[in-house]
């Protein structure tokens, strides 16, 4: 992987996944602008009569690093069926390449499970 733009881990994926389901009823494609204050995700509708924002500073992050400005469009469906991938209580690294045209996503549990 080429040098990150960004990265920042959410230790709760669960209102992640939440949030994104919200704004999934509304509107199917948003764009999420990260910057060294954190990541905003804004999109209109359709019909143009409602504005989808969500913002979430850097310090919701447990870890939150940008080194650049950075503009991704994102199609909902396509996250949500990703993010119903991960467990209640997993976390999820994102990551973006400097050139901003891919979204990693990293998932982890750190349950541990002994016999």
């Amino acid at each position: 992987m080429s040098s990150l733009a960004f990265e920042g881990t959410l230790n709760n994926v669960t209102k992640f996944r939440r949030l994104i389901e919200a704004i999934k009823e509304l509107v199917k494609e948003v764009n999420m602008e990260v910057t060294d204050s954190g990541l905003v995700i804004q999109a209109m509708d359709s019909s143009h009569v409602a504005l989808v924002s969500a913002d979430i500073k850097a310090e919701g992050f447990s870890m939150f690093n940008c080194e650049k400005k950075v503009t991704l469009g994102i199609n909902l469906d396509n996250l949500i069926k990703i993010m119903k991938l991960a467990g209640d209580t997993d976390s999820v690294t994102m990551k973006v390449s400097e050139d901003a045209d891919k979204l990693y996503l990293y998932f982890e549990n750190s349950s541990k499970f002994f016999p």
